[in-house]
């Protein structure tokens, strides 16, 4: 008695199931057909200065041959580590950015040369810049790095 009973409701859901998609309404036909979406790699023109993929570190120091910071108070280093999406990018370095994040706040834009052929394989690589900053702006409190997916920010304390 009862699979007679699962019988007859399974059949009734299926009726209703089929009666329901007649009546729905045709799906909406798009105009154009979607295009696969296209890896980083594709979108970035060959051999062009374009942020990387992500800042992993930013690390402050003073200047090795700063003799001390009584003559040379506002000299830093600044050494980035970052992934960039494939093998092939070279000439990473720190950029002026054009964020406005504060007034004491000093911020660049981690670049590099994207490869000359986009042929490499998708597999982050990692890639490092230095810059060094020989007299730092008065009131700079914070060195801000950013990329295509984060940006990293660190106190400039007592160096």
């Amino acid at each position: 008695m009862s699979r007679s009973f699962t019988f007859a409701a399974l059949a009734g859901i299926l009726t209703v199931l089929a009666a329901c998609s007649r009546d729905a309404p045709p799906a909406p036909q798009s105009e154009a057909p979607l295009q696969p979406s296209s890896s980083p790699i594709a979108e970035i023109a060959s051999s062009a200065e374009v942020l990387i993929l992500t800042v992993d570190s930013v690390i402050l120091s003073r200047p090795q041959d700063a003799p001390s910071p009584q003559d040379a108070p506002s000299a830093l280093v600044i050494q980035v580590a970052g992934r960039v999406t494939s093998s092939g990018w070279r000439n990473a370095k720190l950029v002026p950015s054009g964020d406005a994040t504060g007034d004491d706040t000093l911020s660049f834009d981690l670049v590099a040369t994207s490869p000359a052929t986009l042929e490499h394989e998708p597999v982050a690589q990692p890639i490092e810049a230095r810059l060094r900053i020989d007299a730092l702006p008065a009131g700079i409190t914070t060195i801000r790095v950013a990329a295509t997916a984060n940006a990293v920010s660190i106190p400039v304390l007592g160096l």
